[in-house]
């Protein structure tokens, strides 16, 4: 669901350009794969450490943001986040917060679960959307299969379903990701992207999307405490 200028938050009728691009907002932050996904994955930092990410964003529709996300974990398995990404030309804010619970431990082979939701905020006098959804990373053979399904519910109330699912090819000093969102109303998300650690608390990373026949790029950072 990132920040990006892709994430969700659509209607059943046309969709704003800024629809799909709040829930990825919403889901990126909150991973702990983090950047460049915007998919989630069923895993967060270790109880007392955090990490920042801060990333550029060259929309569909040629506006250039800038987003800050940083997240923190007080309990075992549980993770608190927040994104703030903002428009250069418009000067528009889009601001969300999130949990993350894991349903189960956290284990490098074989299937996790989780769940997240939270409130995504775009500009004072605009109402908020909440969202939610079930996340299941599948860890086998030198990869991770992630997958979404949840909702986001505007101010109307209206619940529109959510799906994503991305893989990753790690254990390599390269990582790269395929992914594919959707959600009822918007044209779906196509993308790849890849990161690679700079040191064992900074990341580089970067990522192409493409959605109804235009690109989105990405380039961010990510650090850890």
């Amino acid at each position: 669901m990132t920040a990006c200028t892709h994430t969700p938050c659509s209607r059943f009728t046309r969709v704003p350009a800024w629809g799909l691009g709040l829930a990825c907002l919403a889901i990126s932050w909150s991973a702990q794969a983090g950047r460049p996904l915007d998919v989630d994955d069923a895993g967060t930092n270790e109880t007392g450490h955090g990490h920042v990410e801060l990333w550029h964003t060259r929309g569909a529709d040629g506006e250039h943001s800038t987003t800050v996300a940083p997240a923190f974990a007080p309990l075992p398995g549980l993770e608190l986040g927040f994104a703030r990404q903002t428009t250069a030309s418009s000067g528009a804010v889009a601001q969300t917060a999130s949990v993350k619970w894991l349903i189960t431990p956290s284990q490098e082979q074989g299937c996790n679960q989780g769940l997240a939701g939270g409130f995504t905020q775009r500009d004072q006098d605009n109402p908020g959307a909440r969202f939610a959804w079930f996340i299941n990373t599948s860890n086998v053979n030198g990869g991770a299969l992630h997958l979404n399904l949840g909702f986001t519910q505007d101010h109307g109330d209206r619940q529109l379903p959510l799906m994503g699912w991305a893989y990753e090819l790690t254990g390599g000093a390269l990582t790269p990701h395929v992914q594919w969102v959707t959600q009822k109303g918007t044209t779906p998300l196509f993308g790849a992207g890849l990161r690679t650690a700079l040191s064992e608390r900074v990341q580089l990373d970067g990522s192409v999307s493409r959605q109804g026949g235009q690109s989105i790029w990405t380039l961010g950072t990510k650090f850890s405490f």
